[in-house]
């Protein structure tokens, strides 16, 4: 007999001290800068040349600011990364959806 696999939808609240609501701030401003930039980078290299612009080509760009920027590689890298995936997925839908 097989049993179902239930989904159950949980719900964490934060309640953050002043110092950690500031740095949450901060963080979310830093992804929003990187998705933003990633898509532009994506839209524009589209409208100039027809050139696709990978993940991968992202993430290694990622890469050299953590390196070139000692701000930008406070936050955690794999989350970073997390962000251009994002807007790779948004521009796939986009051109799908064309």
């Amino acid at each position: 007999m097989q049993t179902e696999t239930q989904k159950r939808k949980v719900n964490d609240r934060l309640y953050p001290t002043p110092r950690q609501a500031e740095a949450l701030g901060i963080l979310l401003r830093s992804h929003q800068q990187i998705y933003n930039a990633a898509l532009e980078e994506r839209v524009s290299a589209w409208k100039r040349a027809r050139q696709s612009i990978s993940y991968a080509n992202q993430c290694a760009s990622l890469t050299e600011i953590r390196r070139d920027l000692p701000e930008w590689a406070e936050a955690n890298c794999s989350s970073q990364q997390m962000t251009p995936r994002t807007a790779s997925s948004a521009t796939f839908a986009l051109n799908s959806a064309l």
